[in-house]
Order: structure tokens, then C-alpha cells, then sequence
């Protein structure tokens, strides 16, 4: 996730620019969008409300700009990277291990912003952001078609759909469920059950 870092070396604008990011950031997380000015904002990057101008036209702006620094897609894309498996099931469970790993000391920054986006903008910066990271996704989704030989005669756009949907689904139902009974029984592998049920369903084999 986004630090200040290397301060030293960064041009003076993109410093103060990347403060803002962060301050904003935590005032999102702390006080809601709407519970949070540019003022609040301003003050906890230490500068003037005027500053905030000088990068961003608005508080929606800040918001987008967040969103997309925070986004889960900075560290989805290398596990995706990094996931191997010769047989389909082997390498979906290996990456979604990998995601979740990924993110598990992040959930509670991340999804509150996912949350802020749909509830709040109805999800209209999401085209946007889709069209900037879907091709970081494609080598992901060829995967599919190495292994087309081992899925049903289905539309590929469907299958990969239908995994997208089910392994974030999951990850937000994890986030809900973390500190639930159920969400913390160590007995379950909640991950290679999800999965066993997207490639077999639910229903016995009639044989």
C-alpha cells in the first residue's frame, strides 16, 4: 500500500500530493465520505485548504485518486503472476491463496473504499478503473484457455466471469465473517470449498 517514503528524492508537489493521498485515505476510513471535508482532509496533511487545490478539482477527485491507489489490484496482479498448477483446479487454488494473502492485512482499508464507491457514486468510476487494469488481467484469463480442454462446453467469458464473481464475493464474505463463530472455525478450508463448489456445484453425480 501507498507510504511516504523517499521524501528526499521526490519532486516537492508529488510529495504533497502523495500526503494527501494518505490523509485522505484515513479521513475516508475514520468519518465516511460525506463526514469528511476538505478541510479535515487539508489538516491532516499538515497543509492549508487552498493546497488541496493546487492537485485535486474537488473531494470527489481526492476519492477516485484513492481509490485507485488503495485499490486491490496493486497486489492482485502479482499473485496472479505468481500462480502455477498444471491441472485448472490446482492453479485457481493456488491463486486465490495467493490473493488472499495478498490482502489479508489490507481488508480493513480496502473494502471500506469498495463499499464507499457503491454506495455512494453508485459505481461510476468503476468503468474507468476497469479499463485501466483489465489488461493487467489478461495473461490471467488466457489461463482459462489452456484449459479448455478440462471445462464444459461453455462460453470462456462466462467461466472467467463466474470465478471473478464467486472469488470476490468470497473475499467480501470473508471480511464480513472474520471475527464471526463461523468465519473463524479453523476446521473448514473455506477457500477449497468455494472453489469445489464453483467447478462441481452443490448437487451429488445422479450416477
Amino acid at each position: 500500500m501507498p507510504t511516504i517514503t523517499d521524501r528526499v528524492t521526490r519532486p516537492r508537489g508529488e510529495d504533497t500530493r502523495r500526503r494527501l493521498i494518505e490523509a485522505a485515505h484515513a479521513q475516508f476510513l475514520a468519518q465516511g465520505y460525506h463526514g469528511t471535508s476538505m478541510r479535515h482532509i487539508a489538516q491532516a496533511a499538515g497543509l492549508a485548504v487552498g493546497g488541496i487545490y493546487n492537485h485535486f478539482a474537488n473531494k470527489e477527485d481526492v476519492f477516485v485518486e484513492v481509490l485507485d491507489e488503495y485499490h486491490p489490484y496493486h497486489v492482485i496482479v502479482p499473485a496472479l503472476e505468481a500462480a502455477q498448477g498444471e491441472r485448472l483446479e490446482d492453479f485457481l487454488l493456488q491463486l486465490m491463496r495467493l490473493i488472499r494473502t495478498a490482502i489479508q492485512d489490507q481488508r480493513d482499508q480496502l473494502l471500506p473504499l469498495i463499499f464507499i464507491e457503491m454506495v455512494e457514486f453508485r459505481g461510476r468510476h468503476i468503468p474507468a478503473l476497469a479499463a485501466r487494469i483489465l489488461p493487467a488481467f489478461e495473461p490471467f484469463l488466457a489461463r482459462f484457455s489452456e484449459h479448455q480442454a478440462e471445462l464444459r462446453p461453455l462460453a470462456l467469458p462466462v467461466v472467467q466471469r463466474a470465478f471473478v464473481g464467486m472469488l470476490v464475493g468470497h473475499l467480501v464474505t470473508d471480511f464480513i465473517l472474520q471475527k464471526s463463530p463461523i468465519g473463524a472455525d479453523p476446521s473448514i478450508d473455506w477457500l477449497a470449498g468455494a472453489l469445489d463448489v464453483f467447478l462441481h456445484g452443490i448437487l451429488k453425480d445422479p450416477a
